[in-house]
């Protein structure tokens, strides 16, 4: 998965879960965790959604 594909789904999920603070990283995290199974680094994900909801 390139970086613009995990920045794009990240975005998503962040919108359809309607996604504002830091209070939110886990029903984001859940979300995401199946589509990412095996194509990202979980950490790296968890560390690109900080950044976004921060």
């Amino acid at each position: 998965m390139t970086e613009e594909e995990l920045d794009s789904i990240i975005a998503q999920t962040i919108t359809a879960q309607e996604a504002t603070s830091m209070k939110d990283m886990g029903k984001v995290m859940n979300s995401l965790r199946p589509l990412i199974a095996g194509r990202a680094d979980p950490a790296q994900v968890s560390a690109k959604i900080k950044a976004k909801l921060g």
